[in-house]
C-alpha cells in the first residue's frame, strides 16, 4: 500500500545520535475507507504530495552517542522513502 506525503519538516536540533538534518513527514494512507496519518522519518528528500513507502532501517540512531547506556539506545524501525 503506497502512501502520500501530506506535510514535511526538517529537524536540525536532534537528540544525540540522530542524523542532522532529520527530515520528518506526515503521511496519509487509507485503512478500510478511513484516512489515517502517521509521522515518520524519511530516507531522502520528500515533497508534499509525493508517494512514499515504508522501508525497514536497522539503526535509527547511533547507540554510542549521548550519556545513556549504548545497549538501551539500539533502535530499529521504519522510515518512508519516495517511490
Amino acid at each position: 500500500m503506497w502512501r502520500r506525503a501530506d506535510r514535511w519538516t526538517e529537524s536540525r536540533a536532534t537528540p544525540p545520535g540522530v542524523r542532522q538534518p532529520n527530515t520528518i513527514a506526515i503521511v496519509e494512507f487509507d485503512v478500510d475507507g478511513t484516512a489515517v496519518r502517521a509521522i515518520g522519518g524519511t530516507t531522502d528528500d520528500v515533497s508534499t504530495g509525493d508517494t512514499v513507502r515504508p522501508v525497514y532501517v536497522e539503526q535509527l540512531r547511533e547507540p554510542g552517542a549521548g550519556i545513556r547506556e549504548p545497549d538501551s539506545q539500539n533502535w530499529d524501525g521504519f522510515r518512508f522513502e519516495t517511490v
